[in-house]
């Protein structure tokens, strides 16, 4: 769905309750805002819109499975196969759900920064 923006409570719209990723699209067409600064806040909002927290989620994971390694490397008091898959799997799903939804939380921050940023334009009376 396209969400254009044209004033202060256009904008209002993007902060109500979380949709699925990619679901919406910002456009930013703003009277009496430089375009540079529009495509900026449009740009800014559809990679935040679009964040789906898979790339964060992955990292972790991956970052979860280095440290079981290395937590089994260090920690060598008579190998098990089956604690260090336990351990191992339920520490990359822990990591896997932490990245994605970190990621997606900061998302939304940015997204509330913008709709911040465009309110006080409209403060100072740059847009209606």
């Amino acid at each position: 769905m396209l969400v254009t923006i044209q004033s202060a409570a256009d904008a209002d719209l993007l902060v109500q309750p979380l949709q699925l990723p990619g679901q919406l699209r910002a456009a930013v067409r703003i009277p009496h805002v430089s375009r540079v600064q529009s495509s900026r806040w449009e740009r800014d909002l559809n990679t935040s819109l679009s964040e789906c927290g898979c790339t964060q989620g992955a990292v972790c994971t991956v970052v979860a499975l280095g440290a079981s390694i290395g937590w089994n490397i260090i920690h060598t008091d008579g190998f098990e196969w089956r604690s260090f898959l336990v351990r191992t799997a339920v520490a990359m799903l822990a990591a896997a759900a932490i990245g994605k939804f970190a990621a997606l939380a900061w998302a939304r921050i940015r997204i509330a920064r913008i709709v911040r940023d465009i309110r006080a334009r409209a403060a100072m009376g740059d847009l209606a």
